[in-house]
């Protein structure tokens, strides 16, 4: 007998036909309230580099690429210590388990991007997390921690990730900093690639199949890490975004061990757990 199609959550169903037809959809979080404690995080830090003030005219203030990175890690490290990312997701347990099912992963250390204005280094270009090792499976969600100004989010190309990637190649960037950042270095660790990588879909896209996605403060776009897309900040003030990726857990990827942690296991999941050692 064969099954009939799952049942989606009523809540769910346009998010659901939205990530089938165009790769995204954006929502707003169930409980914000967690984005303010991790801008205060951010807030923190930045003062103890003598930097504090406005997220969003951070570059006024820090006076090099070197110093910036440094401050970046600082602030990823604070977050990565803490549970405020736990609080912020756990609301949105029922509707990351709708698409991925009862045994979801969680990235252990999502990255903090923050994208200073007039600082086109600071982005990481049009790509697919499949040229580093990502799986098909892997959602990533992408939100603000402060407004966004106009012509800043996340450009995504509709349709790529049910497009097969075709000829993944090496593509060197245009730039001193980028072409130079090698794997194990601190830009890496904060989610620059080290080796930047093309394929077909790319190579021919159009800007017409670009759309600029920025979600409002207190929302989040998730989007299919197979799919092209890259960050953007045109605008006249720093963009601060986090981009945290979910996975379930035989997603066949290449990433390294610890890359993902424990998220939510069903019950069957949990029963085996269980019983594993007396095997």
């Amino acid at each position: 007998m064969s099954a009939g199609p799952l049942e989606t959550p009523v809540a769910f169903v346009a998010d659901h036909e939205s990530l089938l037809t165009k790769g995204y959809t954006v929502r707003p979080f169930t409980d914000p309230g967690s984005l303010g404690e991790i801008a205060g995080v951010c807030n923190d830090v930045l003062g103890r580099y003598g930097f504090a003030g406005d997220l969003t005219s951070y570059h006024e203030r820090v006076p090099d690429r070197e110093t910036h990175l440094r401050v970046v890690r600082s602030i990823t490290d604070a977050l990565h210590a803490g549970a405020v990312l736990e609080r912020l997701f756990r609301p949105e347990r029922d509707f990351i388990v709708s698409l991925l099912g009862p045994d979801v992963m969680v990235q252990a250390a999502p990255h903090l991007r923050v994208g200073r204005a007039g600082e086109e280094t600071d982005g990481i270009g049009l790509h697919r997390d499949s040229f580093y090792g990502s799986s098909a499976y892997h959602l990533n969600f992408w939100f603000p921690l402060a407004p966004l100004p106009a012509g800043s989010g996340i450009y995504l190309a509709e349709g790529t990730h049910r497009e097969p990637s075709l000829r993944v190649r090496d593509q060197p960037f245009d730039d001193s900093f980028r072409s130079t950042v090698k794997r194990g270095s601190l830009a890496h660790g904060l989610g620059f690639v080290y080796q930047p990588r093309t394929d077909d879909t790319i190579a021919a896209l159009t800007p017409d199949r670009l759309t600029l996605v920025a979600p409002p403060l207190n929302s989040f776009v998730v989007f299919f890490g197979c799919m092209v897309h890259g960050g953007s900040n045109a605008g006249a003030w720093t963009r601060w975004t986090m981009d945290v990726r979910f996975s379930n857990m035989n997603d066949g990827s290449a990433v390294r061990p610890g890359y993902f942690r424990e998220f939510s296991r069903g019950v069957v999941s949990r029963v085996a757990q269980a019983f594993a050692p007396a095997a």
